[in-house]
């Protein structure tokens, strides 16, 4: 017996409740041959589609509910995200250049994002970043990649390595943070992973904590199908 799984969850910024919906339905492939098994998600907003595999969903939603959680602008998210696109392909990474690791390529030798532990958790890793990333002056109105670049301090000092995920980075960040409402899809077949429903759920809950509407946190359908 395999279940669809429908769930929604709210998220209040400001003093709005901006609805945005996570649809996990497992059965038709509406990615065509993008994930091979039917397993992903997909932003859209305003026509532009992005899609990731489940695990990179995974890490997205918590990178973006971080942010809500802190009160970070959604352009945070979006420097954010497109760093993480170039450095791990949203992916939480056990090596990588030299002693980098994690999302971010984060490196223990550089005693600001801490120990090779603390790296590989994603929740000490992304709130690493935010916490460098606020210091770096007029981050909000400044290009994506020369903010992501303030950041990183990568071999590409102009940025553009970052730049190029920025369309990609912000139609992510208006479905993540819910100023796109029901933007955001995804399509779960597996039980396994780091990417499943439940994962998913989880990331969402840690990550947005208080900033999820009660009255409508997580609220699921369950659809039974049998196979």
């Amino acid at each position: 017996m395999r279940t669809l799984r429908l769930i929604a969850f709210a998220v209040i910024v400001g003093t709005i409740t901006a609805v945005a919906l996570v649809v996990w339905k497992e059965g038709s492939n509406i990615f065509g041959n993008t994930f091979g098994a039917s397993d992903g998600c997909t932003a859209t907003v305003e026509g532009y589609g992005v899609s990731l595999e489940t695990d990179q969903s995974q890490n997205a939603a918590l990178i973006a509910a971080i942010a809500v959680q802190r009160g970070l602008p959604p352009r945070a998210v979006s420097i954010a995200l497109a760093t993480a696109m170039q450095e791990s392909k949203i992916l939480n990474l056990p090596g990588g250049d030299a002693d980098s690791l994690g999302l971010f390529q984060q490196r223990p030798s550089v005693q600001v994002w801490g120990t090779a532990k603390q790296i590989m958790n994603p929740v000490h890793a992304i709130n690493a970043f935010y916490d460098a990333l606020v210091k770096v002056n007029n981050y909000t109105s400044i290009g994506i990649g020369a903010a992501a670049q303030a950041v990183q301090h990568s071999a590409d000092s102009s940025g553009e390595s970052y730049q190029q995920h920025a369309s990609d980075a912000r139609t992510l960040a208006s479905a993540l943070t819910g100023y796109s409402p029901a933007a955001f899809t995804c399509v779960v077949v597996g039980d396994s992973g780091q990417g499943t429903a439940d994962n998913m759920i989880g990331s969402l809950e840690q990550g947005y904590g208080s900033a999820i509407s009660p009255q409508h946190a997580l609220v699921e359908a369950v659809l039974g199908r049998s196979e």
